[in-house]
């Protein structure tokens, strides 16, 4: 999803003991704001956390110290989450619910930097015909919880780590790509990972064996990633998906388990599978915290239909995140 987007304030509520400030709601999301700054109704820009604002604006000088990022914060004993800004900050014009404001206000999603020796060099864009991997938060669009309400589903433990694609393909050859860049061959982690896990030989020999052009991609975490919080000795790799290029679809859960078994690859860890999804919003966020078996608070889950299913409210495929809220608020995230 974009960093920032029109939403509406759902509801605002005092705080005990606050005379400037209140508590308001946006779809999941809780945001302190200014008292009296909106009402219920009002249109807002949403800026999601994990952005990055715009250092050159002076509005956002108040986030100099958190380096223009924004993170999940306590106020007055309040969770905040995100920031809710006033529409006058965009040029005139008229504005929709959900309409993406990100670029006219340049804010970007973070991502963190990789220890510069693992990155590679870049030989391109990230390829056109495979999706890249980022999952939406709940938080920014809760009306996904009823399209999957009662189907089969399975939810996975998100792995704090960087995000890796690798695919085979006839004209195309066999490929590594970062989460925005397809890399040229080299020593950087992703590289290297696909050399330990010899994914040029499983995925050309998936292809003679299946005639699918095949693409895996998971999580690499390790020394040097994320600060490691899985406090692995080596990299490894954790594989959320499977993706069939010439058909253009992702395999369902049961199909990614074949692959992943096939080809003799980790899976990201699975918590929970079941045939009736009936999770509310404040049950996910409960299920999401946790630690990982190295004890470091774990970074969240990951839901998803055991069958592909298209979302309308995503525009593409259901699938989303719940971050959970204690590492999000730690000195780590």
């Amino acid at each position: 999803m974009p960093p920032a987007l029109i939403k509406k304030i759902d509801n605002i509520e005092p705080i005990k003991d606050a005379d400037r400030i209140e508590l308001a709601f946006v779809e999941g999301w809780q945001v302190v704001i200014k008292k009296n700054e909106f009402k219920i109704n009002d249109l807002c820009i949403y800026v999601e956390i994990d952005s990055l604002v715009d250092a050159e604006n002076p509005y956002f000088e108040f986030l100099r110290e958190r380096h223009f990022r924004v993170k999940s914060i306590r106020l007055r004993g309040q969770l905040s989450q995100g920031l809710i800004l006033p529409m006058s900050l965009l040029p005139e014009g008229e504005y929709n619910i959900e309409d993406d404001v990100s670029e006219l206000l340049n804010i970007q999603h973070y991502e963190r930097a990789l220890d510069h020796s693992l990155n590679g060099i870049a030989k391109g864009n990230f390829p056109s015909f495979i999706s890249k991997t980022d999952e939406t938060m709940i938080q920014s669009v809760k009306a996904v919880l009823s399209e999957l309400n009662e189907f089969p589903y399975y939810i996975s433990t998100k792995i704090d780590g960087t995000s890796a694609t690798y695919f085979y393909h006839d004209i195309k050859g066999y490929g590594a790509c970062s989460r925005r860049l397809e890399l040229c061959e080299g020593d950087g982690v992703y590289w290297r990972m696909g050399v330990k896990y010899d994914l040029v030989n499983k995925l050309k020999k998936y292809y003679d064996d299946h005639s699918i052009y095949l693409t895996i991609q998971g999580e690499i975490a390790g020394p040097g990633i994320q600060k490691n919080r899985l406090e692995l000795k080596d990299h490894e790799l954790f594989v959320f998906n499977a993706f069939d290029i010439k058909e253009g679809k992702y395999f369902n859960y049961d199909e990614l388990k074949r692959v992943c078994n096939e080809l003799n690859l980790t899976m990201v860890p699975i918590e929970e599978e079941g045939e009736y999804f009936d999770y509310t919003l404040e049950e996910l966020l409960n299920k999401s915290k946790g630690n990982y078996f190295s004890g470091k608070l774990k970074e969240g889950i990951v839901i998803r239909p055991k069958y592909e299913m298209y979302s309308d409210r995503l525009h593409g495929r259901l699938s989303f995140k719940v971050i959970n809220n204690d590492f999000a608020l730690s000195k780590e995230s």
